[in-house]
């Protein structure tokens, strides 16, 4: 396994280690991988939201991102915190999953298949 490999394995496994962001994104610098350091580094601003959002809610990041992946997974965008938008934003850039669209409920026809 590649030490690049092996960053991105801890960082799916811990996407809210805001240090492993940086470790990542210094290293990618250092191997001349400019762009995707800086995605990186937003990744690392978008943990660090994460987490101070958590402490504000009284609850723990990984329980968070817990629920958030359960609401992910059910395509729901209740979420039970504040700044729905913003929480789902830096969830996707510190996850690298996609963000739940909402559901348009506009069209008076849909397509059942």
């Amino acid at each position: 396994m590649t030490d690049q490999q092996k960053f991105q394995k801890q960082i799916k496994g811990t996407p809210c280690d805001v240090a492993l962001h940086g470790a990542y994104a210094d290293w990618l610098d250092e191997h001349d991988q400019p762009e995707e350091a800086a995605a990186q580094r937003l990744a690392m601003a978008a943990a660090d939201w994460l987490v101070q959002f958590a402490g504000r809610q009284n609850i723990t990041v990984d329980a968070m991102l817990e629920r958030a992946h359960q609401l992910w997974m059910a395509d729901d965008l209740e979420l039970p915190w504040p700044n729905a938008n913003l929480f789902w934003g830096c969830w996707e850039q510190a996850t690298g999953r996609s963000r739940p669209e909402p559901a348009d409920d506009s069209d008076e026809y849909r397509c059942a298949c």
